[in-house]
Formats: structure tokens, sequence, C-alpha cells
């Protein structure tokens, strides 16, 4: 019974610090999220934070993937895919991870909206956080980024193959071409958090840049 009361306390306290690094993300700046305003707003201590968390983006990364476990949302249309491919959860990809509207430039299109669902549920200074530790040769994000790239290469395999099948194209293009709109996207999100902000953007990304690259690959 007491070990079952500690236990609770204890996710009690996991919740407060995880939507603090939340909120805090909304408005702050990955360098400017410390254990000292975390610990502060959270009501604990920085020993707390640093006996569970050793480093500020692996208290993120957490703090993220709770985030997506409680928005009920994050399942429909197959964002669960997208998502899994930012936080390297692959308990979020399900069925719904898989895009099948009938045409491969649709697919793509369904694919890239989903991603960018995706990226409002993650949050822009996340992104931002993984990119510039990894950058950094972070060891936590060495093992992380590959994972997760190669969820969301998994998915646009899917969507190719399912183009084969249909005889829409004639090969599966490089692993670059594969990777492009991911990529490219990432890069441009992490430059500008508004540079993407509608439909038609994703729309001239996959028409003018994917879709150009992947027939030229026939």
């Amino acid at each position: 019974m007491v070990e079952k009361q500690i236990r609770k306390r204890g996710e009690k306290l996991d919740n407060k610090i995880f939507q603090v690094v939340i909120d805090l993300l909304k408005t702050l700046t990955y360098e400017e999220v410390t254990y000292t305003l975390v610990a502060q707003e959270a009501h604990t201590s920085r020993t707390v934070l640093y006996r569970r968390w050793s480093t500020m983006i692996e208290l993120m990364h957490d703090a993220v993937n709770w985030k997506v476990h409680n928005v009920s949302s994050y399942r429909l249309h197959g964002v669960g895919g997208q998502i899994a491919g930012m936080i390297n959860d692959e308990s979020i990809v399900g069925s719904n991870g898989s895009v099948s509207t009938g045409n491969l430039r649709d697919d793509l299109i369904e694919m890239s909206e989903n991603f960018w669902t995706a990226t409002q549920i993650v949050g822009h200074e996340y992104m931002r956080a993984m990119m510039i530790e990894y950058g950094r040769s972070n060891p936590y994000l060495q093992k992380l980024v590959p994972r997760a790239r190669q969820i969301n290469l998994d998915v646009v395999n899917r969507i190719l193959m399912n183009a084969l099948e249909r005889g829409e194209i004639k090969q599966v293009p490089s692993e670059n071409v594969r990777m492009l709109f991911f990529d490219l996207t990432r890069y441009r999100m992490m430059m500008d958090q508004n540079i993407i902000t509608s439909q038609v953007d994703l729309t001239q990304i996959i028409d003018e840049v994917v879709m150009p690259s992947i027939m030229a690959a026939q």
C-alpha cells in the first residue's frame, strides 16, 4: 500500500514536471529552459531532476512523449507514425501510420499534412532543440535520431511501394529522394517556424520539389 502511494506521488510529480516543460517551451527557447527554472515551476529540486534526466534534451524528450500520449487526436489520419518519427516512439505507430489515397501525389500530400500536424503537437522548439543537440553529437540523440529517421523512411517507403504496384513509378528512388520532404521541411522549420503555414505551402513542396525528384529517378 505504501509503495503504491509512493508510486502515485511519483507519477503526479512527473506529470507536473512534464507539463512545466511543455509550457516553458511555448514561450522560451531551448537555451532558456534550465533545470533551475523547471524545478522552481514544478515545486521540486534540481537534484530530483538531475537524478532522472542527466541532460535537458532527455527531459524534454520525455515531456513531449508524455504530451503525445495525452493528445487523443494524434492517432487520426496517420499522424501517429509522423510523431513517432520525431520522438522515436514505436508504440504510437499503428495501422493509421499508413497513407493510401489511391495515387502517389495525393499520398505524398496527405503525408505532408500529417507531418505538419505532428509538428504542431510536438512543437517547433523541441524540434529545434533536437537538431541543436544532434549537431553537438549528443550521445542520447546519436541513438535517437537514426531510429526516428527510419520511421519516417518507412512511411514514405510504403507510399512508394503502393505507387510501384499501381504502375505510377517503375522503381523506388534513392534514400536521398525518399527523405527529401522530411529533410527539407525540418530544415525550413528549424530556420523559421512560420515558414510553412498552410496546405498550399505543403502542396508546393510536393509538386515543385518532391514529385519532380521522384519522377526524375524513373
